[in-house]
């Protein structure tokens, strides 16, 4: 072993003194751990072990002799103790190891104890490091509280190292040498020794990847280290790989004249592949303007800061990222030219090289030319003028010479004739634009009021807030005028009306003011009372007279009551502002009709004491038997209050004459009853479900009775989430009768996690594959998925697809084993898939079921069918074990996944677990690798007795009968 400097020995004290400060002292079973796993080492790669005092086996991790820079390389072994004492052997005192280290290549990491140690309970006395004739010596003495049996297995040790990826060494030798003594407690002096060959492990070279890149210009160059070292356009950088895995690399670009320099790039450098890459700088910007004509000038903001002025043909170059706007100079007779912005951008550029071009043509102005008609118009007071100059009025067909752009023309104003409206005109260069205006004769509107006694009251119409007498006109423009009416006392002012004046056309409008309500009351007697509901409570007018200048609405007329007499009906009258002459002047007449007597008996005695009967109208006022009531003639109706234990009367229906007494009978009957009660199964749902009968407010939970009145009634049921609510049931109940029922919540059916039971054996396990099925909510889908199936054979199910009751009766209508098969027998669940099935394998799907929902008494008698199409299909075959071949098979489970034997529950939930074996005849899935069932149970009678199966999966008569009438599905999966 070469031997290493003063320096090396000094980095290695430095190196050992570091470990010891980050980690604290070895501990006993670090040390202990470092032994054992050095020892294996050496013992890998040594032809033979000379210790004739010890044995041990080793294991090397990665198992090759020679490993690549920057590896990781774990190290573990078992070794017995041996000659040691048999009688009072004592306890292990202390143990002293040692590595050797060669051209530092090899640096200590990790070193672990295995958890089946049997030193349990030990403590760490003291250590001690040193260096010495080139090697790092470690020695440590510890207690072990535990004596060690000769012969006995120590725990697996660990120790892990890493190997520099230093390329300087290139294949570079590491040397590990143990050295082991072992002392006992009882006897100190007393040394075992174990000595182990020394282990040589080769490094070689990690592999490499390089990058190149070529730059636009050619003069740019980049750099990996943050322009630590520059790379020229076209050359390489290359990576070493000591743990095999690519690494990511980002590339800085070096500045160049006249170009933006690119931003930092990642590249991806892979283990032995050469990579190369493009990269092109973007040029700075330029903008260059020609202008015509070549007189102007130009600039570009801001780099001029808006006071230089250039010649056309001027280039600006060398431009930063950013917005700048050309500017073009007024020259006089020409319009300026609108500024055109440009953008340099030092990624993205809009043109190509950032180069951008703003020459522009400059355009002379153009010409306006305004013709006025009519001509005698023209001729004399019409002008215009432009842009809101009326200091300069032009006649017309003048041509006004004005620069492009937008200006508009207006026109003054001429006596009894509409000015025409400002044009607005775009002038384009070295163009006449042509105005026509006309200027028309304004037209006369008149409006003419009615009645007579409106205009005699003041009445007016109002423009623009001049008031205007019936009849008078006013010149006017064309166009839609709104006009309103000045208020009148006893009349509704007419709403305000919008009037369109068409141009030289006389406008003529007519306008009714209406009056105001008037309600005049004459009351039979004339003692009566009225009054309006905007009258005061307490304020009552006299017959004959009247409410006047009423707004327009609905009134409602009461009348007082008087003793003795009928109070008349309310009456309504409704005033309008819109109504014809006279249609708002109402006169009434009513008549207090003379009271008539209603007088009430109710039987049979024993009730009359609580009971009470009332009018329809008010059950506020209730009266015992016997009370005659002073009431108004006419219809009415008579209640009865409710009495317990009693059936009361009908309601009755009487007219009462006016002056006549009337007498009526209510007779209340005794009720006789009878009890309900009903239990609610399963025991998980009675907690939450409910019942009641006929619609009663009464709730009733599992176990309680409900008391009714003899005869048939009707008792539902709550919903409870997860379960089907129970059908409605109808029950006759006789007197004192005590009714019982039953109802069965049913759960909403789903495949769950099969359990195959823990006694499967592993041949079995092998074959069969417990899957979770999943469910479809949409018949075409499903449909799609399973062959011979249509969607016509589907349904959905308590919100699931499933087959349709009728498709299972007929799929078994000519299978003379199966008798009175009625849809209401059949029980279908949900169309299932499942995916990521072995080929060849036996899935094995389970449903979670009350036993109801089973219709069998026994396992072996439940009926499971499997629709194969249109009126096809097989019976599964019932089996009492799940074994290797289970393909058309099912088993009924307890929940705990055991099989179930002996009678079947109603109330009690089982596990329904099917066998379909990818690709076999009851495998309806079109694709491979998934299984596809709709599936039914089935209530029935067996013509031939079921003779079951004593194990595995066998099928009884009824099932072989079914096969020889059912052909086998053959067919192999897309």
């Amino acid at each position: 072993m070469p031997k290493t400097g003063k320096k090396r020995k000094a980095r290695l004290k430095n190196n050992w003194q570091k470990v010891k400060h980050e980690r604290g002292y070895v501990s006993m079973k670090r040390l202990y751990s470092l032994f054992m796993v050095l020892a294996l080492l050496c013992t890998i790669f040594s032809a033979s072990a000379t210790a004739a005092e010890s044995s041990a086996t080793f294991k090397l991790a990665p198992s090759a002799s020679s490993v690549m820079r920057g590896k990781t390389v774990t190290v573990e072994f078992k070794t017995n103790f041996n000659n040691l004492p048999t009688e009072d052997a004592g306890m292990l005192h202390s143990i002293a190891s040692r590595i050797t280290f060669d051209d530092s290549v090899l640096e200590y990491s990790k070193m672990e104890l295995g958890t089946d140690s049997p030193f349990k309970d030990f403590r760490r006395v003291g250590d001690l490091a040193v260096l010495e004739n080139n090697e790092i010596k470690i020695i440590t003495t510890s207690e072990i509280g535990e004596t060690v049996e000769q012969g006995k297995d120590l725990s697996t040790l660990i120790v892990t190292f890493i190997v520099k990826p230093d390329a300087a060494f290139g294949e570079t030798n590491i040397t590990l040498a143990t050295n082991s003594q072992f002392k006992l407690m009882g006897n100190p002096s007393q040394t075992y020794i174990a000595d182990i060959q020394n282990a040589t492990i080769t490094i070689v070279d990690a592999p490499s990847g390089s990058l190149t890149l070529n730059l636009t210009p050619g003069t740019a160059r980049w750099s990996v280290d943050e322009g630590a070292n520059w790379i020229a356009s076209g050359g390489t950088h290359t990576e070493k790989f000591p743990t095999g895995e690519s690494v990511m690399k980002t590339v800085k670009f070096e500045n160049a004249d006249g170009y933006f320099t690119p931003e930092d790039k990642t590249y991806t450098i892979t283990v032995n592949k050469n990579d190369s890459a493009s990269v092109t700088y973007v040029k700075k910007g330029s903008v260059k303007a020609t202008l015509t004509p070549a007189l102007a000038k130009w600039r570009l903001e801001p780099t001029d800061g808006g006071s230089v002025w250039r010649d056309s043909g001027y280039e600006y170059t060398n431009l930063d990222a950013g917005t700048y706007t050309a500017v073009y100079q007024d020259i006089t007779g020409y319009t300026t030219p609108s500024p055109k912005v440009v953008t340099v951008s030092e990624t993205d550029p809009a043109i190509p090289d950032n180069a951008w071009d703003v020459s522009v043509n400059y355009g002379a102005w153009g010409t306006v030319t305004v013709t006025i008609t009519p001509e005698e118009i023209a001729a004399n007071d019409a002008r215009w003028y432009v842009d809101g100059n009326s200091a300069d009025l032009y006649e017309s067909g003048h041509r006004l010479s004005l620069q492009g752009g937008s200006h508009s023309v207006h026109f003054t104003k001429i006596v009894g004739y509409t000015t025409p409206e400002t044009r607005e005109v775009t002038v384009k260069d070295a163009e006449d634009t042509p105005v026509n205006a006309k200027y028309i004769e304004q037209s006369r509107l008149t409006v003419t009021l009615s009645p007579d006694i409106v205009i005699a009251n003041g009445g007016k119409w109002i423009l623009n807030n001049n008031e205007y007498d019936s009849g008078s006109g006013i010149l006017v423009d064309a166009g839609t005028y709104s006009i309103s009416f000045k208020e009148v006392a006893h009349f509704f002012t007419p709403s305000p009306m919008n009037v369109t004046v068409l141009a030289e056309k006389p406008k003529d409008e007519t306008v009714e003011y209406v009056e105001k309500g008037k309600i005049t009351v004459n009351l039979t007697p004339i003692t009566g009372r009225w009054r309006l509901n905007i009258d005061e409570p307490n304020e009552w007018r006299g017959s004959g007279t009247s409410a006047e200048d009423l707004d327009a609405g609905t009134y409602t007329v009461s009348f007082i009551p008087i003793d003795g007499y009928a109070t008349p009906k309310d009456e309504t009258v409704t005033i309008s502002e819109s109504a014809e002459p006279g249609r708002n002047t109402h006169e009434l007449s009513p008549i207090y009709a003379e009271c008539g007597t209603l007088t009430v008996t109710i039987t049979p005695d024993e009730v009359s004491g609580d009971a009470r009967w009332y009018l329809t109208t008010d059950s506020t006022k209730q009266y015992q038997s016997g009370y005659t009531l002073s009431i108004n003639p006419g219809e009415h109706k008579i209640a009865f209050n409710d009495v317990s234990g009693y059936t009361k009367p009908a309601d009755i229906s009487v007219t009462i004459p006016a002056g006549t007494s009337v007498d009526k009978t209510g007779e209340y009957k005794k009720i006789e009853t009878g009890t309900i009660t009903v239990t609610i199964q399963p025991d998980a749902v009675a907690a939450d479900a409910r019942w009641h009968v006929d619609g009663d407010t009464n709730i009733y939970q599992s176990g309680q009775t409900a008391t009714v009145a003899v005869g048939d009634h009707t008792v539902k049921f709550s919903a409870v989430n997860g379960y089907n609510t129970p059908a409605d049931m109808q029950v006759t109940v006789a007197a004192g009768g005590a009714e019982a029922l039953t109802a069965t919540y049913a759960a909403h059916t789903s495949p769950i996690e099969p359990k195959l039971p823990a006694d499967t054996p592993d041949d079995v396990k092998a074959e069969v594959k417990p899957v979770k099925g999943e469910t479809e909510n949409d018949v075409t889908a499903a449909a799609a998925k399973l062959e011979s199936i249509t969607t016509d054979m589907l349904e959905i199910n308590n919100g699931l697809v499933a087959v349709k009751p009728g498709s299972v009766v007929g799929a078994v209508a000519n299978i003379n084993t199966l008798e009175n098969i009625t849809a209401d027998k059949v029980l279908p669940l949900p169309v299932f898939t499942a995916d990521n099935v072995e080929s060849g394998k036996t899935a094995m799907i389970s449903f979670q079921l009350l036993g109801a929902e089973l219709k069998a008494a026994r396992p072996e008698d439940v009926k499971v069918i499997k629709i194969l199409g249109e009126g096809s299909g097989r019976l599964f075959k019932y089996a009492s074990a799940i074994t290797a071949n289970m393909d058309e098979c099912c088993t009924i489970q307890n929940i705990d996944g055991t099989i179930h034997t002996g009678a079947i529950n109603e109330g009690t939930e089982y596990i329904l677990s099917l066998f379909i074996k990818d690709g076999g005849a009851f495998d309806l899935a079109r694709t491979a690798g998934t299984v596809a069932d709709p599936t039914a149970i089935i209530e029935t009678k067996s013509a031939t007795p079921d003779n079951g199966s004593s194990g595995g999966c066998s099928a009884g008569l009824a099932a072989l009968a079914l096969l020889a009438f059912v052909p086998m599905v053959l067919r192999r999966k897309k």
